[in-house]
């Protein structure tokens, strides 16, 4: 079953420990709102969507669900500036977190960290 735009933003949302008030709050929205979007009963505007990825960290192609892997080339600088911008934000865990995923071949559960 293919990941819905809904579970997209409630996967995320979990991820970065957000209630719906929380994010609700964060993206200017309505309890309500978020409701509807998580059970995939109505989709955010293109404004509302923007803000919906900026308070996850992610672009607005992940969450409608259009991610391209082979398009990495053309995402770099922006992770780079992404890292550059908040490295004195950045945790030492989440700085070994972000490391450890670019030194472990995802096709391999080695379990191995660094």
């Amino acid at each position: 079953m293919e990941e819905t735009m809904g579970d997209r933003i409630a996967r995320l949302m979990k991820a970065k420990n957000l209630s719906q008030k929380e994010f609700a709050q964060a993206i200017e929205s309505t309890e309500a709102s978020v409701s509807r979007y998580l059970s995939n009963a109505r989709e955010p505007g293109a404004k509302v969507l923007v803000k919906i990825a900026n308070v996850l960290g992610v672009t607005v192609d992940e969450i409608v669900g259009k991610e391209d892997e082979s398009d990495f080339s053309a995402e770099f600088p922006r992770i780079k500036l992404l890292l550059a911008r908040n490295s004195k934000i950045i945790t030492n865990e989440q700085k070994k977190e972000i490391i450890n995923a670019l030194l472990t071949d995802s096709t391999e559960d080695s379990g191995e960290t660094f």
